[in-house]
């Protein structure tokens, strides 16, 4: 009986046995800092996307989102567009920062 117990026991996640927190099932987020931030965003607006968008494919909040695209707009590396809708495209300025900076795939 103790066999068996021990062998379920051993179905469970093993993380806190190897001193990691336990897995909750929920993917935890690396930690980017603000470089990776900008260049996360320059590459979402390789085409023109709204502002809603870029919060969805950047996986920051909206605080985050407007400032870090007041500095890009500062910067002149976006531009606001009003065609086809409203929203935000790289600038030529915005893609020399992003072939400079952007080692990762």
């Amino acid at each position: 009986m103790e066999e068996t117990q021990t062998q379920i026991g051993m179905l469970k996640d093993p993380s806190p046995m190897l001193g990691q927190p336990e897995n909750t099932g929920r993917q935890k987020m690396e930690r980017r800092d603000q470089l990776y931030l900008l260049l996360d965003l320059l590459n979402a607006m390789s085409e023109p996307v709204k502002k809603t968008h870029l919060l969805y494919r950047t996986h920051i909040n909206y605080y985050q989102l407007t400032r870090y695209l007041g500095l890009l707009l500062r910067l002149e590396m976006v531009k606001e567009i009003s065609h086809p809708f409203d929203g935000y495209i790289i600038t030529e300025k915005g893609r020399l920062m992003q072939s400079l900076f952007n080692t990762r795939s």
